[in-house]
């Protein structure tokens, strides 16, 4: 009857259905688009993201490989510096290893050539991979004073020690390393760690890391 009164009615209801299906399409054409977009974001979101870190750990192996060759540098530098004296202390050494080797039980020990600098820097790992397996122990040394490193490496440990505010210094055997963690405005000295452990009079906390693997818990107690 609508129709009838009003022709042209139908063909404006059907142009009008026409142009909401259009939109309808149009509108998930749209939406199809941004899940694309959004989507393609993402992944590209991603992709930086794993770049970037691919060059945060190849600038981590830059820096510790510079370190490494800067520590290496000045060692070089020293031992020129004082190559008379230490001519003179590998001939006493020989002097001493001729007269222990006389005596019965003598080992000789294979290790004396090995470059533990390098071999620590190559095949431990990153500093920073080191100090991200080492965070667990903070904690056990929160509102420490004097807290002692034995045997602190890289320093991995004493920068995780400072980043938490808590004092501490490390000691370690090798020169390479204490000149390191100095170059790292860490506090290291080169020393033997049992007899620097016991001079020790004020601490109030000691990290071994890894060393009572070579000492045991019994001889750093006892050193202590």
């Amino acid at each position: 009857m609508l129709y009838q009164e009003f022709p042209n009615i139908r063909n404006d209801v059907e142009a009008l259905k026409d142009m909401d299906r259009q939109l309808s399409d149009h509108m998930e054409n749209m939406k199809q688009c941004f899940e694309f977009e959004k989507q393609r974001i993402e992944n590209e979101k991603q992709y930086l993201n794993s770049r970037l870190h691919e060059v945060a750990e190849r600038l981590e192996r830059i820096e510790s490989t510079v370190d490494m060759h800067g520590v290496k540098l000045s060692g070089i530098i020293r031992t020129r510096q004082n190559a008379e004296s230490v001519l003179q202390e590998k001939q006493s050494r020989r002097c001493k290893e001729k007269m222990c080797a006389s005596e019965p039980g003598y080992v000789e020990n294979s290790y004396d050539g090995i470059d533990y600098f390098d071999f620590e820097n190559h095949f431990r790992g990153s500093r920073a991979h080191v100090k991200r397996s080492q965070e667990i122990y903070v904690k056990y040394f929160e509102g420490r004073n004097h807290v002692i490193d034995l045997g602190c490496g890289r320093g991995e440990f004493l920068e995780l020690l400072i980043e938490n505010g808590i004092q501490g210094y490390g000691v370690d055997l090798y020169q390479e390393f204490v000149d390191l963690c100095l170059q790292k405005q860490l506090p290291a000295v080169c020393g033997d760690v049992l007899e620097a452990l016991q001079q020790e009079k004020e601490t109030d906390g000691i990290f071994a890391g890894q060393l009572y693997r070579t000492f045991g818990f019994a001889a750093i107690n006892k050193a202590y």
